[in-house]
């Protein structure tokens, strides 16, 4: 009788325990993914690389590097997603705020987790995403391509124009 009692109530204790430390697990790994990186040999991102809008973005003086990526903006339904960074892979993102004024339309806003932490914005309209992603040691634009396809551009930010011009003596 006396073990039973024990069992029990160490299942009462260790129980929601396992719940709580499995469905954390769990939303981190099933989170949808709002950008997959494609291939570059996929017929997908060889097309989208001969397009003059990506021609275009790599001439920017702020372009580092560009990569074709697929877009979920179903994604942006929830609380959480994941976002796929070059060097960094997949990362966990919490939504802080946003706004949907239709179903054709709606923002995103949230912070990065990790040691890397870092913010995004993301606009969704008529199934095009568009936005940015900054961290403490990078920055990138999404660049809607058409076709559930965008461009990530690393962004060179020492390249940007001074805040205000010279001063004149």
């Amino acid at each position: 009788m006396r073990n039973v009692q024990v069992h029990t109530a160490l299942l009462t204790i260790l129980f929601p325990l396992f719940l709580f430390f499995s469905n954390n697990t769990m939303s981190q790994n099933t989170a949808p993914k709002l950008l997959t990186p494609l291939p570059q040999d996929s017929p997908v991102a060889t097309r989208a690389q001969e397009g003059e809008r990506v021609r275009n973005l790599r001439q920017l003086p702020t372009t580092k590097s560009l990569q074709v990526v697929e877009v979920n903006p179903a994604a942006t339904n929830g609380r959480e997603l994941s976002v796929w960074l070059p060097g960094q892979g997949n990362r966990m993102a919490t939504k802080t705020g946003g706004a949907q004024t239709d179903e054709n339309y709606r923002t995103w806003f949230g912070s990065l987790d990790g040691s890397d932490a870092g913010t995004m914005t993301i606009i969704v309209r008529n199934g095009e995403i568009t936005g940015s992603i900054t961290t403490p040691t990078s920055a990138y634009r999404i660049v809607s391509l058409g076709r559930g396809v965008a461009a990530l551009v690393s962004v060179d930010t020492r390249k940007f124009p001074p805040d205000e011009p010279p001063q004149k003596k």
